[in-house]
């Protein structure tokens, strides 16, 4: 697992890697409910978390979206194809996390 926080006033984010049967998805799980069960406790506005992961199952069992989707990357582009978020999609994002 890792974890990158530059600073506190930044998202908190978190990558889970590892071969199958590694127990990611009980490991997010169990680190989301941890998580967001302090966090309420501390400041129940600031309770947000986006989950997203790039298989489908995986998305399914975390109750997430796909990555590509939910930042609208297409799959069949190349990278140097790709331009910045315009602000109503990020302000789509941001209203997809505060549901």
């Amino acid at each position: 697992m890792y974890r990158k926080q530059r600073n506190p006033n930044e998202p908190l984010s978190i990558f889970l890697n590892g071969g199958v049967g590694t127990w990611k998805t009980y490991t997010l799980m169990k680190v989301l409910f941890i998580f967001t069960s302090i966090v309420f406790l501390l400041d129940p506005s600031k309770q947000i978390v986006l989950k997203m992961a790039y298989i489908r199952k995986t998305t399914y069992n975390i109750g997430g979206s796909i990555i590509p989707s939910t930042l609208s990357i297409p799959l069949n582009k190349l990278i140097n194809d790709f331009k910045p978020l315009h602000d109503e999609r990020c302000d789509v994002l941001i209203k997809k996390m505060h549901m």
